[in-house]
């Protein structure tokens, strides 16, 4: 789910399934809601459920993403320095701006 459904601004649409939670619902469920789900899904395991599913299926990209674009960066920032960074902030400099 994007960050802009997730967060209550985009449209759930019917292909949405119980596997994603929007803020909304994790929101209901906090404060004793039932965040959407049945008392039948719920008695099956609810969010942990949820939880474990979605890290099963997406922690390795997670963990990869976590360590990988901050190197990145870092390295990036090192190797765009001299051509591209220092120049565009000369250039942005009297104008306050700065990279």
């Amino acid at each position: 789910m994007n960050l802009k459904t997730f967060a209550g601004f985009g449209s759930v649409s019917q292909y949405d399934n119980s596997w994603e939670m929007t803020a909304t619902e994790l929101f209901s469920l906090i404060f004793g809601g039932t965040g959407g789900m049945s008392t039948e899904y719920r008695a099956e395991g609810g969010l942990p459920v949820i939880v474990k599913k979605n890290l099963r299926d997406n922690g390795g990209m997670m963990i990869a993403q976590l360590i990988g674009i901050p190197i990145a960066f870092k390295y990036g920032r090192k190797l765009l320095g001299k051509s591209l960074i220092r120049p565009a902030n000369k250039l942005l400099k009297p104008a306050g701006v700065r990279l």
